[in-house]
């Protein structure tokens, strides 16, 4: 696990917060609803939600799949609990979300294209239970 602390500015860190916001309110639409139809295949509930969850977050494609993704596999961890993702709770990233552009930058996937944000540490962790809000945890 990689784990970075962002150094954005105001603006940057309006466009990453609102973008976190919107990513766990699609991510709990979408656990609500395979909870509630007992839904716990990914492939199943991006049928069923994918379209709602691009216009109603107005989130990117690849957005939208890590949320969709992210409620099935909560819902296979258990299948008695509809998760619940908290509004500032981190987003995970991957090849198609973060990039890195040289030393001491990365390119982020956000509500608003691509954002290029500067971190100030990079380090690697295998136990991370409550990241601070200014981490990024690419795995």
């Amino acid at each position: 696990m990689l784990v970075l602390h962002l150094a954005p500015n105001p603006a940057q860190e309006k466009t990453l917060f609102t973008t976190m916001h919107s990513f766990n309110r699609a991510a709990n639409m979408a656990a609500q609803i395979a909870f509630i139809e007992h839904m716990r295949s990914i492939v199943k509930l991006q049928k069923r939600v994918y379209k709602d969850v691009r216009s109603w977050f107005d989130l990117p494609v690849q957005l939208a799949m890590n949320a969709i993704s992210q409620a099935a596999r909560a819902l296979q961890q258990d299948k008695n609990l509809q998760p619940v993702f908290e509004q500032e709770r981190a987003m995970p990233c991957d090849r198609k979300t973060l990039s890195f552009k040289g030393m001491g930058t990365v390119s982020l996937l956000t509500l608003a294209g691509h954002i290029r944000v500067g971190f100030v540490s990079l380090a690697t962790s295998l136990h991370l239970s409550e990241p601070p809000l200014d981490t990024i945890i690419f795995s």
